[in-house]
């Protein structure tokens, strides 16, 4: 198991229990600089933002009912939960957030998440 911890520093959250662990067999040797093509084929981006949502966000609404523009954070997610969806992010697109865009406001919407996602897919 490969335990992701650079970008628990680089968002200063203090993780207490919970770590966060992939398996080095889902991580491609490049670190995901790209997704592959078929990350994206079978799923709308945007249904699989809301499904990392609302499995890692821990918000207090259903992410269902929130509207693209919605400010996530406003919704209950906490840093800590913002470190898991963007782990989780990474791992199901197959992508590795650059360090300019580890800020809140990548992460403050699922617009902004869309928005984010598809400068680092290729062909989106």
């Amino acid at each position: 198991m490969l335990i992701v911890e650079r970008y628990l520093v680089r968002f200063g959250a203090a993780i207490v229990g919970e770590m966060i662990m992939f398996s080095s067999a889902s991580a491609s040797d490049s670190a995901f600089p790209f997704a592959s093509e078929s990350a994206i084929a079978s799923e709308d981006i945007e249904a699989k933002i809301r499904r990392v949502l609302k499995e890692h966000g821990r918000l207090g609404t259903d992410v269902e009912t929130l509207s693209i523009s919605d400010s996530l954070f406003l919704a209950g997610m906490t840093s800590h939960a913002n470190v898991n969806v963007m782990l989780a992010l990474e791992n199901e697109f197959e992508v590795e957030f650059p360090d300019q865009m580890l800020k809140r406001g990548t992460f403050d919407s699922i617009g902004s998440i869309r928005s984010a996602l598809t400068r680092l897919l290729p062909g989106v």
